[in-house]
């Protein structure tokens, strides 16, 4: 690529651009040129799941079942797990009782083998020692209706239950079950 009678290679492009740490700075990256937008943007949205981390589990879902992290970039699905078990959110079932929200890791779990016992017990270790065995157990792979029905019968995982019916105000989110 040409920039201002200057010619950068490719390789150095794509080196800067898996560097950026933001997800701002990839998309202002892709806004330089021509150039960059055609062969960027597109990649720059599987980088939108940071958006949507314990925050909107729809979007979420959609993002991590459309794109293959693992193969697009396994350094950027190693940091959204660790942020999702780092900043994990409460869910109030009312005013005075709060769960973990798990839909996210449940998700992370189900979907990639990633979140091994070490990134889970060196990162968390109160979630590995009460709620990971349940979590862990419950999952049947490529059997999602399975896995649901596991959990419906955990002792554990409030928040991932049907039968969980947060009516609290402190929540900040619309409450949404696991997609089946």
């Amino acid at each position: 690529m040409e920039f201002h009678n200057i010619y950068i290679p490719n390789d150095i492009i794509n080196i800067i651009y898996k560097n950026l740490p933001k997800l701002n700075d990839k998309m202002n990256l892709t806004k330089v040129n021509k150039f960059m937008f055609k062969n960027y943007y597109n990649k720059t949205q599987i980088y939108t799941l940071e958006l949507y981390l314990n925050i909107d589990y729809l979007k979420f879902y959609n993002l991590i079942n459309k794109y293959d992290y693992p193969k697009e970039d396994l350094e950027y699905l190693k940091k959204i797990c660790f942020e999702a078990l780092k900043y994990m959110n409460t869910i109030w079932l009312n005013n005075t009782q709060g769960f973990g929200d798990y839909r996210f890791i449940f998700e992370l779990l189900y979907k990639y083998d990633i979140i091994n016992k070490y990134i889970i017990q060196k990162n968390t270790p109160h979630f590995y020692k009460h709620f990971y065995s349940f979590l862990d157990k419950s999952i049947v792979k490529n059997d999602r209706k399975k896995t649901i029905e596991n959990i419906n019968n955990s002792d554990m995982l409030f928040t991932l239950k049907r039968k969980f019916k947060p009516y609290s105000r402190k929540n900040k989110n619309r409450w949404v079950y696991l997609v089946e």
